[in-house]
């Protein structure tokens, strides 16, 4: 459960860097199919970020 809560957090860091430079990318036409295809991994990794948070919160975290 540790190394999923790793992985959501890894992935959301992921997805704040690529937005980021998704951010400075707008308006340089030269750099539209660039991305392009960094929106395209954008919309995966929130996807995986998404059914791997539904799994956490489905197994839920157990203290003992």
């Amino acid at each position: 459960m540790v190394i999923m809560l790793g992985l959501s957090i890894v992935l959301q860091l992921g997805v704040g860097v690529i937005l980021i430079l998704l951010g400075f990318a707008e308006g340089d036409i030269q750099k539209d199919e660039q991305s392009k295809k960094m929106n395209n991994v954008t919309v995966g990794l929130i996807l995986a970020v998404l059914v791997l948070n539904v799994f956490i919160g489905a197994f839920g975290i157990e203290l003992t």
